[in-house]
């Protein structure tokens, strides 16, 4: 790989924050596997934490080998309230509210992320290709997964859309926050945090988003 030493910490910066992220995940996916009751979902929970530990380990050994000496990590003060936000309903043990954020916006918003620097990571030489690949349709499993129970619940009698909802657009203003702390990264892929946000809610179950 041969990179500059900008290409280099921008690249460092976007690994960090995908490493972040994945820990996030690595934690919910856990507890979720503790509060499912059905088997079926207790074993995608726990294959999930599995894949995120991976993904977390590859993300952060990655921002080890290419950060410089002196590497100032961006402030993931989105990314912290997220985890609060989420690790409060778990411990609530709201799993339906789990799922829509972690498996529903949080997966779509690293599936996007993956999906749209790609090229810039191409154009920059970055490789790692075979991995990325990999990464990513985990990713989409999970999101699809996430797709899929919400589906299934929606004629739930204990399920509550203007709740559901209402959690929702809590959780998406967080995540408008964490787009905005890696605006100067994703505007050095040639992206914009605007563009993420508007394709992550623009990619939401219908009924939801006709809610928000």
């Amino acid at each position: 790989i041969s990179l500059n030493a900008e290409a280099k910490t921008y690249a460092a910066h976007l690994l960090h924050f995908l490493a972040c992220g994945e820990q996030i995940a690595v934690h919910c996916a856990s507890n979720q596997a503790k509060l499912a009751s059905d088997k079926k979902m207790c074993r995608f929970f726990a294959t999930q934490a599995r894949q995120e530990k991976q993904h977390a380990f590859i993300f952060n050994a990655a921002t080890r080998w290419l950060q410089p000496k002196k590497f100032q990590h961006i402030s993931h003060h989105g990314l912290h309230a997220f985890e609060k936000k989420l690790t409060h309903a778990i411990q609530q043990h709201r799993l339906v509210e789990s799922i829509v954020a972690q498996q529903l916006l949080f997966e779509g918003l690293g599936e996007i992320t993956l999906e749209k620097v790609s090229k810039g990571i191409e154009d920059r030489g970055f490789g790692f290709q075979r991995i990325r690949k990999n990464i990513l349709k985990q990713e989409k499993a999970h999101h699809r997964f996430g797709e899929k129970h919400f589906q299934n619940i929606l004629n739930a009698p204990e399920f509550d859309i203007q709740l559901t909802t209402k959690h929702c657009k809590e959780y998406l203003e967080i995540l408008q926050q964490v787009l905005v702390e890696m605006e100067p990264v994703l505007q050095f892929y040639n992206q914009s945090s605007q563009v993420f946000y508007d394709q992550l809610v623009n990619e939401l179950p219908s009924q939801l988003r006709a809610e928000l």
